[in-house]
């Protein structure tokens, strides 16, 4: 694998190894298929920030032209995409108890799966 890959702003066109895209479809598919999730729609780069200093962004490329990243840390996994309004963001668990934590993270998530 590549370095760590920590901006989520993309400058540049990263290209994924096969098995940074396989892993980073692993984490999209764990997050969207997680028992307790959170979502948000239009994030703002001060609360993205936030967010990320408990949830990490993962060493891997981001997605080609969507620049999806993903995130993970303390049981949680993330994914971000940056949109025209700010930042989509969508945190899946297995356990809600490793999403309590981060509700104050954001001013209002749209949806809650504690």
């Amino acid at each position: 694998m590549r370095g760590a890959h920590t901006s989520l702003i993309i400058k540049e066109d990263l290209h994924p190894t096969l098995s940074e895209f396989l892993l980073s479809l692993l984490v999209f598919e764990a997050v969207l298929g997680a028992p307790f999730g959170a979502a948000q729609q239009g994030l703002d780069a001060r609360s993205l920030a936030r967010l990320t200093r408990r949830v990490v962004p993962l060493p891997i490329a981001p997605w080609g032209s969507s620049h999806h990243r993903f995130l993970g840390a303390g049981g949680v996994l993330g994914v971000v995409r940056p949109d025209l309004d700010g930042f989509d963001v969508w945190l899946g668990a297995m356990d809600g108890t490793r999403l309590e934590p981060l509700e104050d993270c954001v001013a209002e998530w749209e949806t809650v799966r504690f």
